[in-house]
């Protein structure tokens, strides 16, 4: 018998949790792009002077991304940077590029004019600059961002494009002059897995039939709540394991009919490899909270879940048990 379309779609259909981290900057310095000179202060220039000896200075921003799963959607990013106002600055009309950065290694300390090197334009012609700060609307489709997320680092540059003698100073993350750090903004959206339910459950003592229920998502670092329904305000209780395998267990032929130990109408679909835990029965219907490992491992892992309740008078053993879930990991 098929599973009922209506529920099938309606776990399919899990929500997408959506999620917006907020980074400090990690490191940061200025840095001449034609001449050997690094600023080792904490005023980060967006600099041109052609008849200067320092013609071209940009500043480098790192940040952190360890905390950001790597399998995410990134659906939005901000740079918001603090304005310091030394030197008139911003000063003649400066124009701004922000620029990603493939050298992550470089430090304050140790940053040369190669860590500058021009790359993907992420954010173009920025202009209009008013204190206390200006916030970068990053353009995604500019760069690829999977390197960044895999090896937790990212480099952006500020460069003034404007040809004429100008420039605008912003805060770095730390030092003299001392000011607001850089704050980058990611906006991002769990990659989910599939859920997949299988077979049917069996009737309760008010004829309804047992099925499994999730919501979450089923992605590394995320968590995905599994759990069962049963009939409005039966408060049976409820438990849950995970499986490996939903062909044999234990020298059963799986799915296994339940019938000929007194629970007719049920079947053992997975495996009881894991025990899971009670799950709790509010008005008939309660789901367990699984948190999923940050773990690149797991991505593409199959897991198999069922239920079962013990409801007395449903069946002569007492107890009955849901159909299955099956949960590619993503």
């Amino acid at each position: 018998m098929r599973f009922p379309i209506a529920l099938s779609l309606a776990l399919l259909a899990v929500p997408l949790c959506a999620q917006t981290w907020r980074l400090p900057a990690v490191d940061s310095v200025s840095i001449s792009r034609n001449a050997p000179n690094v600023f080792t202060d904490n005023r980060l220039r967006a600099y041109n002077n052609p008849g200067g000896t320092s013609k071209d200075v940009v500043g480098l921003y790192k940040f952190d991304l360890s905390a950001i799963p790597d399998n995410v959607v990134i659906t939005g990013m901000r740079l918001t940077l603090a304005m310091e106002s030394g030197f008139n600055s911003p000063y003649s009309g400066p124009v701004v590029d922000l620029l990603h950065s493939t050298d992550d290694a470089w430090t304050r300390g140790t940053a040369t004019a190669a860590s500058g090197a021009p790359g993907a334009v992420v954010c173009a012609s920025q202009s209009g600059f008013v204190h206390p700060r200006h916030v970068f609307t990053i353009n995604l489709s500019a760069w690829t961002w999977a390197n960044d997320l895999l090896d937790d680092r990212l480099t952006l540059v500020i460069d003034n494009v404007n040809p004429a003698y100008s420039y605008v100073y912003f805060y770095g993350h730390t030092g003299a002059p001392v000011g607001p750090n850089a704050q980058l903004e990611v906006d991002v959206t769990p990659t989910c897995g599939t859920l997949i339910p299988f077979g049917q459950g069996g009737l309760d003592t008010r004829g309804a039939r047992m099925t499994m229920t999730a919501s979450g998502c089923a992605g590394i670092n995320q968590t995905l709540s599994v759990g069962a329904a049963l009939g409005t305000g039966n408060l049976a209780q409820i438990v849950l394991w995970l499986g490996a395998s939903t062909t044999g267990y234990g020298g059963l032929n799986l799915p296994f009919d339940l019938g000929v130990i007194g629970m007719p109408g049920s079947r053992l679909y997975t495996g009881m490899d894991v025990y899971l835990g009670a799950v709790p029965n509010l008005n008939g219907r309660g789901t367990l909270p699984l948190v999923i490992p940050n773990n690149a491992t797991l991505s593409g892992a199959t897991v198999h879940f069922q239920t079962a309740a013990f409801d007395p008078g449903a069946t002569p053993l007492g107890w009955l048990t849901s159909n299955g879930l099956t949960v590619v990991l993503r």
